[in-house]
C-alpha cells in the first residue's frame, strides 16, 4: 500500500511537470480533468507553414492556445533600375518571406507620345496582390517612371505626385528620385572614377556622400505610401547633414 501511495505521489509530480493540471469537474463531483498547456510562447504555435501568423494566446496558462491566422497582407515593391537591361525592375517582397510573382505589361497611352503604361501585378502565395499602374517613357538611354496609382487587394490608393528617372551614358549613369513633399535623391554613378555621389533632400535637410561602386536608387511601396529603402539611410552619417 506504501508503495502505491509512493507511486501515485510520483506521477502526480510528473505530471506537474510537463505541464499537465488537476482540477476538479462538477461540484462534489471529484472527477479528475487534465489540461495540457498548449503553448508558452508564439514558437511553440509555429506550424511550419509560412502563410499563416502563428500566435500563442494567454501564453504560459491552462487557457492557453494556438490560433493560425491567414495571410491577408499584400506584397509590397521595389522598384530600381537594371544597368543590363537598361530599364527598371520590380521585385516583390512578402512579410511572410513567401514567393512572390511579379507580371509587368506596357500599353500605349498615346499614338503620338513615347510614353506609355506600364502595369505590373504582383501576387503572394495567399493570393493576395499589389497592382502597380504606372507612366513610363523611354527615350535613348534615358527611362522615367511615374506611379499613378496602387491598388492593394482591389482597393485602390491614390500615392504622392512622384518621378523616377535614369539617365544612363557613356560616362555618367545619373538617376534622381522625387517625391513630392516628401525627398528627393540625386545618385550620379561616374563609370570611370567607380564611384557615386548622392545627395538626399529631406525634411529640409541636404545630405552628401559619396561611395565606391554603383549604387542603386530604389523606390519602395509602403501600405500605400512611397519611400527610398531602409538600406539608402544608412549611407548618409549624419554629420553629413547640413541645412
Amino acid at each position: 500500500m506504501k508503495d502505491k501511495f509512493i507511486l501515485i505521489g510520483l506521477t502526480i509530480c510528473i505530471l506537474l511537470a510537463v505541464g499537465v493540471h488537476a482540477n476538479t469537474v462538477g461540484t462534489g463531483q471529484g472527477i479528475l480533468g487534465l489540461q495540457i498547456l498548449n503553448c508558452y510562447s508564439n514558437n511553440d504555435c509555429n506550424d511550419g507553414n509560412h502563410l499563416t501568423l502563428d500566435i500563442c494566446n494567454n501564453p504560459g496558462t491552462y487557457e492557453s492556445i494556438c490560433e493560425f491566422i491567414p495571410d491577408t497582407t499584400p506584397p509590397e515593391a521595389i522598384i530600381k533600375y537594371n544597368q543590363t537591361k537598361k530599364d527598371f525592375d520590380v521585385v516583390g517582397i512578402d512579410d511572410r518571406k513567401g514567393n512572390v510573382m511579379v507580371t509587368c505589361k506596357n500599353s500605349l497611352l498615346s499614338m503620338f507620345s513615347a510614353k506609355k503604361q506600364r502595369t505590373c501585378l504582383l501576387s503572394d502565395e495567399s493570393g493576395n496582390t499589389l497592382r502597380i499602374d504606372m507612366k513610363y517613357s523611354s527615350l535613348r538611354d534615358s527611362q522615367t517612371i511615374s506611379i499613378i496609382n496602387l491598388q492593394y487587394n482591389g482597393n485602390d490608393t491614390a500615392v504622392r505626385d512622384n518621378l523616377f528617372a535614369v539617365a544612363d551614358g557613356q560616362r555618367l549613369i545619373s538617376q534622381e528620385l522625387n517625391v513630392r513633399g516628401k525627398f528627393n535623391i540625386v545618385a550620379n554613378y561616374n563609370k570611370e572614377t567607380n564611384k557615386t555621389g548622392i545627395i538626399l533632400f529631406e525634411n529640409g535637410n541636404y545630405t552628401r556622400y559619396t561611395k565606391n561602386g554603383l549604387v542603386l536608387v530604389q523606390l519602395n511601396t509602403d501600405k500605400g505610401d512611397l519611400g527610398y529603402g531602409r538600406w539608402m539611410s544608412l549611407l548618409f552619417p549624419q554629420d553629413k547633414t547640413f541645412k
